[in-house]
């Protein structure tokens, strides 16, 4: 088990506050650095935070933040080892083409240490102000990973989707890690863990218990096998713990990862997803 740090920067965030943060995980072994996004927030947020039982957010306010890929590009040059991660990029608010460049040029820069974090986004008001439809982000989502994950290829890119049609071109220079930077896609929720299984490297939850990871982890599982993907290769990073953790109280992750049980067979039939259930 490794541990990384999130780091929220506003836009009063000076280089020397960022590179500060950056010595300071550096010192102190941390294997990854986190960097959110949000292009803007509101005095009274009406959406309801979708990683509590209350919808309210800890803290009582979202900030808007510098951009991640800006800031681990910068990072880039400042750090030698650690990993660089989006947490998480909204991707169905960004340009596809913008959003592959981008990603593939803090690769190169960081010599091959971008984690690209992704996610579908839940703040309506963001949206609406950015004028992109809010209800079909998670298919806007998908689609425009499809596009990235093309541009990425080597040789002539194309992807003819609902959101996003990309006739065929060419997309240079390449990032460093083949065939791309990992997919770390965000969510709890059933329909994210079958978007996860289907066009990610690894799933990145928030704000979950280690016994609430482990519960969504043989539905995870159960979508993975279902792609013909192994979950025992399958990265996982839990963003924003509900509790302490050490390698000790993260044992039933572990064990849950090495199970080969059959989920389908293991989940209890009252408590499985629909598409387990049918």
């Amino acid at each position: 088990m490794e541990y990384g740090m999130a780091i929220t920067l506003t836009m009063g965030g000076s280089p020397e506050d960022i590179l500060t943060l950056a010595r300071a995980i550096k010192e102190r072994g941390v294997h990854s650095l986190y960097v959110p996004e949000h292009v803007i927030t509101f005095d009274d947020i009406q959406s309801p935070f979708p990683y509590t039982e209350t919808g309210e957010i800890p803290g009582g306010q979202v900030i808007s933040a510098m951009d991640p890929l800006m800031v681990l590009g910068w990072l880039a040059g400042q750090t030698k080892t650690v990993r660089l991660t989006t947490s998480v990029c909204t991707i169905p608010q960004r340009h596809p083409v913008f959003t592959a460049r981008h990603a593939a040029n803090v690769d190169i820069l960081s010599g091959g240490r971008l984690d690209f974090g992704v996610g579908i986004g839940w703040l309506k008001g963001e949206f609406d102000a950015l004028h992109v439809p809010f209800n079909g982000r998670g298919a806007r989502t998908v689609d425009y990973l499809h596009v990235i994950m093309a541009l990425r290829s080597e040789g002539v890119s194309e992807h003819h989707g609902e959101h996003y049609d990309l006739p065929a071109c060419v997309q240079t220079p390449k990032p460093i890690q083949r065939p791309g930077p990992p997919i770390l896609m965000g969510g709890n929720s059933e329909t994210a863990m079958r978007r996860t299984a289907q066009t990610s490297d690894g799933w990145y939850p928030f704000h979950l218990s280690v016994a609430g990871v482990s519960k969504k982890l043989s539905i995870l599982n159960y979508y993975l096998r279902e792609e013909g993907r192994s979950p025992k290769n399958f990265e996982i990073r839990l963003g924003a713990p509900m509790e302490q953790i050490d390698p000790g109280t993260c044992r039933p992750i572990r064990e849950c990862r090495r199970s080969s049980t059959d989920p389908a067979a293991a989940w209890p039939h009252h408590e499985r997803p629909t598409s387990l259930a049918r």
